[in-house]
C-alpha cells in the first residue's frame, strides 16, 4: 500500500542481525544468507527467519528487537571461501505516512 515501504536489513558473516523494532512475522518479505552479489550462491532462509520472529513474539511482552545470527553454523556455507551476508527484507510503514493531522 501507499503507507508501506520495503527495508533491507543486512549483517556480515559472524555478526548478529538485529531487527528493531521487532517486525511482525508477516512483514518478513524474504531473507537470504550467502554470497553478497551472486544469488545462485545463497540460501533462502525466509521461513526460518519468520519462525525466529514468531518465537520471539510469543513471550509475555512483545520484544523490542529480534536477533538473527549470521553464521555458517546456523545456515550452512553456500559460498565457500567467500565472506557471506545475511539480508532480511521487511515491509515497514513509511515514516510520516500515517501521521495524524489535526
Amino acid at each position: 500500500s501507499a503507507s508501506e515501504g520495503l527495508e533491507d536489513v543486512f549483517a556480515w558473516e559472524g555478526e548478529t542481525l538485529l531487527l528493531s523494532p521487532a517486525p511482525a512475522e508477516e512483514d518478513v518479505v524474504c531473507a537470504w544468507y550467502g554470497h553478497p552479489t551472486d544469488p545462485a550462491r545463497r540460501v533462502d532462509i525466509t521461513t526460518d527467519v519468520r519462525q525466529i520472529v514468531r518465537a520471539a513474539g510469543l513471550g509475555a511482552a512483545a520484544p523490542g528487537e529480534v536477533a538473527v545470527a549470521s553464521t555458517n553454523n546456523r545456515w550452512g556455507d553456500p559460498a565457500f571461501l567467500v565472506w557471506k551476508a545475511l539480508t532480511v527484507r521487511l515491509r515497514r510503514p513509511r515514516v510520516g505516512a500515517a501521521a495524524c493531522r489535526p
